[in-house]
């Protein structure tokens, strides 16, 4: 499950560097048409393509040196920050380094980055003569709406990046705001492995369970405490695996055998500390005592596909356990296995205090202890119960559920922040660069624009004009991203969480905040209007 998070980390970063690489390039034609007339007078003098060709990769190649060197420490503190706060979400983390191989590859990129650059420039410089250069002329169009796709092509990397980064918001907010079937907040869990000298029995296990639970609902600020084997959400484990089989009673026919079903020791007052509902029927009594009885409750999604309307009397039995199990009570579902995951059958057992009943044993479970106060103002007193009880005793995994929840979320929210930070930087980098090409395109056509105004044209004429190409690259880039974000939907498939990747809203919410952002940039660059002069460009015919 780890391959959907890198590869949409590696597409992001790889919309950033050809967004990167358009803008710079865009940048790059600019100053070769502002150098045409230098050309102009080298191929005058009998430079060659070559030659033309061997100036500009020596410019581009500095450029891409000195980006790649810049690069270096940025990335090592960037990977350094990932590195910290990714331990345990993806495998093979502590292979990853700013190595020999790594450098490699970013020496790789700079140079093809320069071979681009230069590629671009000689294009743009082909069939400069310096007759064209002379006085009074101006930038071809077809060479202005070069730049203009350029820009567009930004718009659409920058709109599928935003696109991708939005879908992971609504789905980490889908996430953060789904019914777990437990209350996370104010709860403190802590896990107790008992040694087996002094506990060899299930009664010494259950009494110090029992004991340790009423000394922790004795502590200021606690409001209910429990216990149970296999905590929702801490992750897959092999008991987990091998207790799924259970067999369910039926009268005069085989029994049905269950799979999938997750088996838990529980004590009085942890579906309190949980606040898992108590649907029908009852949990354990704290006092209560069994004989040849074994009381059960199981999950409301176990009892409505396996046991019918009526659930309780219906008797269980564990693939290890010769004993029949009688269903006492139902409870909601719990979220297990994940958030994403449905929610999967269970059965909580009553942790018994004798020798006989099941396979099962006590010795390690985790403790939730619901608090009125911040969880974290406890956890002295907690220690200190578990201390004064027997100090031989560990106690691990000492954190609050909210805890729990995060850490089940951790990956989701790793590559969160990665795609919003790289959507931030491909805005960023298309509003610049569409600001760049429309001024510079404004720049280049004073002298027409002040002879129109001369002529009687009117500042609002002008603006339309000046905008409608731009506009209608703006539009094309973002069609053209909803393509590419439509095609990169495969990539977010394991993702995404209670939005589909191809829904509308996000869409619509993803080209407003583009199209706005894009408009700001149109803005500031029609302030070059303001230096427009009638006089100035008659003076200049």
């Amino acid at each position: 499950e780890a391959s959907s998070p890198l590869w949409v980390t590696l597409a992001a970063a790889a919309l950033v560097l050809v967004l990167g690489g358009a803008n710079v390039t865009n940048l790059f034609l600019i100053r070769s048409e502002q150098r045409a007339r230098e050309v102009g007078i080298s191929r005058a003098l009998g430079a060659t393509s070559r030659h033309l060709f061997a100036t500009l990769l020596a410019e581009a190649a500095l450029i891409a040196a000195a980006a790649g060197t810049i690069a270096v420490p940025i990335a090592m503190f960037a990977l350094n920050l990932v590195l910290a706060r990714a331990r345990g979400l993806l495998p093979r983390l502590d292979a990853v380094a700013i190595d020999a191989a790594a450098l490699a590859g970013l020496a790789l990129v700079a140079a093809l980055t320069a071979l681009l650059l230069a590629a671009a420039g000689l294009w743009r410089s082909r069939g400069v003569t310096l007759r064209e250069t002379a006085r009074g002329s101006s930038a071809a169009p077809a060479r202005t709406h070069v730049r203009l796709v350029l820009s567009s092509l930004q718009v659409a990397l920058a709109f599928a990046l935003v696109v991708t980064a939005t879908l992971l918001v609504r789905s980490v907010w889908n996430l953060v705001h789904l019914d777990k079937g437990f209350s996370a907040d104010r709860a403190l869990t802590f896990e107790i492995a008992l040694p087996y000298r002094g506990y060899e029995t299930f009664r010494k296990n259950a009494d110090y369970h029992r004991t340790l639970l009423e000394r922790l609902r004795m502590l200021p600020g606690v409001e209910a405490a429990g216990a149970v084997s296999d905590l929702p959400l801490s992750g897959f484990t092999l008991k987990r695996f091998l207790d799924s089989f259970v067999f369910v009673e039926r009268p005069g026919q085989a029994p049905l055998e269950v799979n999938g079903v997750n088996w838990k020791l529980a004590t009085p007052g942890y579906f309190d500390a949980m606040r898992i509902p108590v649907l029908n029927g009852r949990w354990v009594r704290p006092d209560e005592h069994f004989d040849d009885t074994f009381p059960i409750v199981v999950s409301d999604g176990f009892a409505r596909r396996h046991l019918g309307a009526s659930p309780l009397g219906q008797r269980i039995r564990h693939y290890a356990d010769p004993h029949w199990w009688t269903v006492i009570g139902v409870v909601g579902d719990v979220r297990d296995d994940g958030l994403r995951a449905t929610p999967a059958d269970a059965a909580y057992a009553p942790v018994l205090d004798q020798e006989k009943g099941a396979p099962f044993t006590a010795g390690s479970l985790t403790h939730v202890v619901r608090t009125s106060v911040p969880p974290e103002s406890v956890v002295p007193s907690v220690r200190a119960a578990v201390a004064a009880l027997d100090s031989r005793v560990p106690l691990a995994e000492m954190q609050t559920m909210d805890a729990v929840v995060s850490r089940s979320m951790a990956r989701d929210a790793l590559v969160l922040a990665l795609v919003t930070v790289a959507a931030g930087l491909a805005i960023v980098m298309g509003v610049v660069g569409l600001y760049g090409a429309l001024a510079y395109s404004i720049a280049q056509q004073r002298r027409e624009l002040g002879i129109r105004l001369a002529l009687g044209a009117t500042a609002g004429r002008l603006r339309r004009d000046v905008t409608r190409v731009p506009a209608v690259a703006i539009v094309a880039g973002v069609l053209t991203g909803t393509i590419l974000a439509w095609l990169s939907g495969r990539l977010l498939a394991g993702l995404l969480f209670g939005v589909e990747a191809g829904d509308a809203a996000t869409y619509a919410a993803s080209a407003t905040i583009l199209l706005a952002t894009c408009a700001v940039a149109v803005a500031l660059s029609l302030r070059g209007l303001r230096r427009v002069s009638p006089l100035e460009a008659l003076r200049s015919e």
